[in-house]
């Protein structure tokens, strides 16, 4: 009788560990995408600075 009660036990902890799996892995996918989201604005920072330096360099061609 015993052993019914325990293995029953168990099921129910791994049921309860199921349950915070779902959002765990949610979790873990949307810091996965802000991580990555991060590395890309800094490129995009990059980007735009760099078209900034050319729209001054043309600017300044002008000016001359």
């Amino acid at each position: 009788m015993e052993k019914r009660k325990s293995r029953s036990a168990s099921k129910a902890v791994r049921m309860d560990n199921r349950a915070y799996l779902v959002p765990f892995t949610v979790v873990m996918f949307l810091a996965a995408a802000l991580l990555s989201g991060c590395n890309t604005m800094a490129g995009l920072g990059e980007d735009t600075q760099a078209a900034g330096r050319a729209v001054e360099g043309q600017a300044r061609d002008v000016q001359r």
